[in-house]
């Protein structure tokens, strides 16, 4: 049995107990595959596979695993709390706009009742920027050793 992917050479393949397999790598573009066994020809198209993501977006993963790597447990449970923070702050800032938006619109249509809700998003908004000062100054402290990580990740 003979294979053959994008006109490129073609490629034996044993066949045992009346069949056979091949593998084909996933491509970024669609695959023409013609097979021949015998007397029989049947040509094929393999569907292209999407990108899990772009070369840019993995290199930079890639490169913030390999300088987290490079830190002292102590540093990378430390990073790895100020990612959790990070997200939860960002999470709840996404909160509080979305109750703003929906009660200025309220208020904007008549219903005084949303100037509490605005009183109330507002202090939450100023402790939230409290707190994204705090995980600012630890993201700060932790600078040096992040930045003597990323020299040793190249």
């Amino acid at each position: 049995m003979t294979y053959q992917v994008n006109g490129a050479k073609a490629k034996t393949q044993t066949v045992n107990g009346g069949g056979y397999a091949i593998t084909l790598p996933a491509k970024p573009y669609q695959q023409r595959v013609k097979i021949s066994a015998g007397s029989q020809h049947v040509t094929t198209v393999v569907k292209k596979s999407p990108a899990i993501k772009s070369y840019t977006d993995f290199k930079t993963a890639y490169n913030q695993v390999l300088m987290v790597t490079a830190l002292s447990k102590k540093n990378q449970t430390a990073v790895t709390q100020l990612q959790a923070q990070a997200a939860k702050l960002k999470q709840q800032q996404a909160q509080i706009t979305t109750a703003m938006k929906s009660a200025e619109a309220k208020l904007k249509a008549g219903d005084t009742s949303a100037t509490a809700t605005i009183t109330a998003e507002t202090q939450k908004a100023t402790q939230l920027k409290a707190s994204a000062a705090k995980l600012q100054q630890a993201q700060a402290k932790l600078a040096p050793a992040l930045k003597k990580g990323k020299g040793s990740s190249g």
